[in-house]
């Protein structure tokens, strides 16, 4: 692979930009900041330009919805990396806690969990 001086390639990090890390403005982490807080609020001053202050389309409504939605969406990712999900029934099977209870409860013998119902159908 043929490399141009000064430019890494695409497989390797960026230094010192962490594109999952959560900015900060003053110390607070950007989703937290309460712009109700703000004593000065120039973006609302008669002639400013609200793009020097929003980008994207946003204005400080619309931006303060967007950072509630981030913070449900994190957590929300938060709390399903603590869910297992596993693919199949082998994967579930080859559990160690699941082998302890399967074994214990069928005297060493696997059981169907749900037999069928007779007498429905046929």
């Amino acid at each position: 692979m043929e490399s141009i001086e000064g430019v890494q390639p695409s497989s390797s990090r960026t230094p010192g930009v962490d594109i999952n890390a959560i900015g900060t403005f003053e110390g607070t982490g950007i989703y937290d900041v309460d712009l109700d807080s703000f004593e000065d609020k120039p973006w609302r001053k008669p002639g400013a330009d609200i793009t020097d202050y929003f980008n994207y389309g946003f204005n400080e409504y619309t931006w303060k919805a967007y950072c509630a939605k981030q913070k449900q969406m994190r957590e929300d990712q938060h709390q399903r990396k603590k869910i297992h999900v596993y693919e199949s029934k082998q994967e579930m099977n080859n559990l160690p806690e699941l082998q302890s209870i399967n074994q214990s409860s069928s005297g060493g013998q696997e059981h169907n969990r749900f037999p069928q119902q007779r007498g429905r159908g046929k």
